[in-house]
């Protein structure tokens, strides 16, 4: 599946774009988020839980932006605050930071088509194991 030439898991170019949301939603459910797809077609994250009271919706983008380690800039309240990972308690961001499958991912929402879209299908494992594991049709779109 991948030579050691490369820095990708992934040299075939598969449909990663459900791996790829995978990822993103175990990531986000260890911070305790889960995905909603709302019927007018947007796609956002929301918490219940009283830990995350203030910031209990995050749109697509900032879930996306999270994984991949930036910190984000909230409005919760006045004056704006950054979000990062380290916003959260440090089991949480460890839970968080070992549920993901994949080093980053690559995905952006279109407003216009009210589609997830996939930037880059080539994708790298925190573990080099889990290509064995991931790459198979389950995950596969």
């Amino acid at each position: 599946m991948h030579s050691k030439s490369s820095k990708w898991d992934s040299e075939e170019i598969l449909d990663t774009k459900k791996l790829q949301l995978f990822s993103l939603d175990e990531f986000m459910h260890a911070l305790k988020y889960q995905r909603i797809n709302w019927a007018n077609g947007h796609v956002t994250y929301e918490s219940g839980n009283r830990k995350n009271r203030g910031r209990e919706v995050l749109s697509f983008k900032k879930c996306v932006e999270l994984y991949n380690g930036n910190s984000i800039k909230c409005v919760f309240g006045k004056p704006p605050s950054k979000l990062s990972l380290w916003s959260f308690d440090d089991y949480t961001v460890a839970k968080a930071k070992a549920a993901r499958p994949l080093r980053s991912i690559k995905l952006q929402y279109c407003k216009k088509t009210h589609q997830i879209l996939v930037q880059d299908h080539r994708v790298q494992f925190v573990i080099e194991s889990y290509s064995k594991l991931f790459l198979n049709n389950k995950y596969l779109g």
